[in-house]
């Protein structure tokens, strides 16, 4: 995924472009994107069960899963499943803007990054706790 850095511009508030980063690549998790599989993930992460994903890959298949869910037609209202995975998301991209330098971003091994695992905790926490169990 490629993202865009910018820096307030001396005109009239406007942003100025001040370079760009692109992930490096990471093999997909091959999993259906279903409120199980993601109630799995989490908990890999979680329960430090296995290292067999990195937060990269878990944090893209959350990115899909949103898109995923808004192309299925059947769906009509949100999930906590959704709420969820897009929260994953978010602060997947929150934590590199916020964390790394433009300079640091071009060059990092995005596969070494790490999230708090007592995010993954609480995200699976509200996912059980949702489904009642």
């Amino acid at each position: 995924m490629t993202n865009y850095e910018f820096e307030p511009g001396a005109k009239h508030g406007r942003n100025k472009f001040v370079g760009s980063w692109t992930e490096t690549p990471a093999p997909p998790i091959e999993l259906p994107y279903t409120a199980a599989n993601l109630v799995r993930l989490l908990a890999i992460i979680a329960e430090a069960a296995d290292d067999t994903y990195t937060h990269q890959q878990i944090a893209r298949w959350c990115d899909l899963f949103g898109f995923h869910f808004y192309d299925d037609p059947s769906v009509r209202d949100r999930t906590t499943e959704l709420d969820v995975a897009e929260d994953v998301s978010a602060q997947w991209d929150l934590t590199l803007a916020n964390t790394y330098s433009l300079a640091e971003l071009q060059s990092l091994d995005f596969t070494a990054v790490k999230l708090p695992t007592e995010w993954f905790v609480e995200w699976h926490s509200k996912l059980t706790s949702a489904a009642g169990g």
